[in-house]
């Protein structure tokens, strides 16, 4: 047993430090990434999150889009000594879509045994970049020809971005003044479909009393209906605000 001698003031200690225990006993980092934006390669910032529905994994984020997974190799993972383990989890960020990926772990075996082995030896998973794709935003509207009070509409009509405010502007702003150029780094016109509207008219049914009208109050999801009542395909029933146990 190895001793060590450690004086603090008038006093002398003779201590035997504990060895330390094999890296994969310990707290450590098990996963890590960096969560990119496509087409800048710059880490995503805010609403960054790791999950994972596996248990004895706790969840790590940091600025520019590090995140990553801790746990104790040795308890969570008994058997990385000869098998790889499945890591299924989901990352996501604001104003991003997010992912869902599956990555194993290990083994950690080349068969020479102590120290080069699981648990003495033990690499966290590095996956490096993570692109992410940004969640679209969506322009809709209508080109109107304006002529006096007479609008009409305009088919086949080629819209251009010209200008953006990224805040809007304040009442007492020119905004003409204060537009700023679109610095889009990717731009995709919507499919539009053409068709007919077709209008239906519904004929109201009496409402009927239920048989349990504590069966249907604010907040609940369920209504159970035991009033003889049968319901068709494609009925509209109508919940009285004030009477909510009518319908």
């Amino acid at each position: 047993m190895t001793t060590l001698t450690v004086t603090s003031g008038q006093q002398t200690y003779t201590i035997a430090p504990i060895p330390a225990g094999p890296v994969a006993h310990r707290a450590r980092a098990v996963l890590r990434a960096r969560l990119v934006d496509e087409l800048t390669g710059l880490g995503v910032r805010g609403g960054v999150s790791i999950d994972t529905a596996l248990t004895g994994l706790s969840a790590r984020m940091a600025g520019d889009g590090i995140v990553g997974f801790v746990a104790n190799p040795a308890r969570r993972f008994t058997d990385l000594v000869a098998n790889a383990a499945t890591i299924d989890f989901d990352v996501s960020a604001r104003r991003f879509l997010p992912r869902a990926l599956s990555v194993n772990l290990g083994p950690f075996n080349i068969g020479l045994g102590d120290p080069v082995d699981f648990p003495d030896h033990f690499e966290p998973l590095d996956l490096g970049d993570i692109p992410l794709h940004r969640s679209p935003v969506r322009i809709a509207g209508h080109v109107m020809s304006e002529v006096g009070e007479t609008r009409t509409p305009l088919v086949g009509v080629d819209v251009q971005v010209t200008g953006i405010w990224s805040t809007e502007p304040g009442p007492d702003v020119e905004a003409e003044t204060v537009v700023e150029t679109p610095e889009i780094l990717s731009l995709s016109p919507v499919c539009i479909e053409t068709g007919r509207l077709r209008r239906q008219q519904y004929a109201r049914r009496g409402s009927r009393w239920l048989g349990r009208p504590s069966g249907c109050w604010p907040l609940w999801r369920r209504v159970q209906l035991n009033c003889g009542l049968v319901i068709r395909s494609g009925w509209l029933l109508a919940i009285c605000l004030a009477l909510p146990m009518r319908m």
